[in-house]
């Protein structure tokens, strides 16, 4: 036939699972571990209830925010997010 195709349901997978941060492991919890280690790098004394309250849930640019007005400049923050990823590698 002109221009169609046969789909051979053969190769699809049988199912797909999408893993949403948290619900099938939780990897909140080890990024939270090595991010109050490396806070210590930059001298910031965040505690487990401090990370838990204010940077939880939040998108990076809501916690340059936090680490903005409470810690950090705008250069060493950029500095800060480069050595937090390659430490977290």
């Amino acid at each position: 036939m002109w221009g169609v195709q046969v789909m051979n349901f053969m190769n699809y997978p049988n199912c797909i699972l999408f893993d949403l941060d948290g619900v099938i492991l939780d990897t909140e919890s080890i990024y939270m571990n090595l991010m109050l280690n490396f806070n210590k790098r930059y001298n910031l004394k965040i505690s487990e209830e401090y990370y838990i309250s204010n940077y939880l849930g939040k998108t990076r640019q809501q916690i340059n925010q936090i680490l903005l007005e409470n810690y950090l400049d705008e250069e060493i923050i950029k500095k800060y997010w480069i050595e937090l990823l390659n430490y977290r590698d």
